[in-house]
């Protein structure tokens, strides 16, 4: 019987250390990844991957297609759909939120759970664009988009974990 007992005492602490290594492992690696997330993130070199959208007026949707936000140095590249009223375009309705342009008013900060808010201006054709992102520390990411000319727009996507090339032009 005493046997039986010291083969269960030993069990039950050989368990609790397994557990125990486990947990810090899975701590530490998570802790790996979100200082990853937040050096990617205050190197300005990222890409949001976008999979739905929400207008100001009318339906929210899915997006199938691959649209996204990739911001490289002082660089934007936005390639986002637009639904939604715009007060003064280019002749022509102009490209909407597809544009590369440099970025301004670049401004970058962490709250205590380390979600990170980023608020940028770009210029497109003939329209200041505001930016506002939220990305949180499980790679989600929240864009919300507010134009001169046009009626606001918010997406919801995933920051990528690989880091966009974007090659330069000559």
């Amino acid at each position: 019987m005493k046997h039986i007992n010291v083969f269960y005492a030993i069990l039950l602490s050989l368990t609790i250390l397994f557990q125990i290594s486990c947990s810090s492992s899975k701590t530490t690696a998570g802790e790996e990844k979100t200082a990853q997330l937040k050096q990617q993130i205050e190197s300005r070199n990222y890409r949001i991957s976008v999979n739905y959208m929400l207008p100001s007026q009318g339906v929210s949707r899915s997006l199938t297609s691959p649209y996204s936000l990739t911001v490289q140095g002082d660089s934007l590249i936005s390639y986002l759909p637009y639904i939604g009223r715009a007060y003064s375009v280019p002749y022509g309705g102009g490209n909407g939120l597809n544009f590369t342009a440099p970025l301004f008013d670049y401004s970058l900060s962490f709250n205590s759970k380390e979600t990170a808010s980023i608020l940028f201006r770009a210029r497109s054709e003939g329209d200041v664009i505001l930016y506002n992102i939220e990305i949180y520390s499980n790679r989600k990411a929240t864009i919300r988009v507010t134009s001169n000319n046009r009626q606001g727009i918010s997406f919801y996507g995933e920051i990528e974990e690989k880091t966009p090339i974007i090659p330069k032009n000559n």
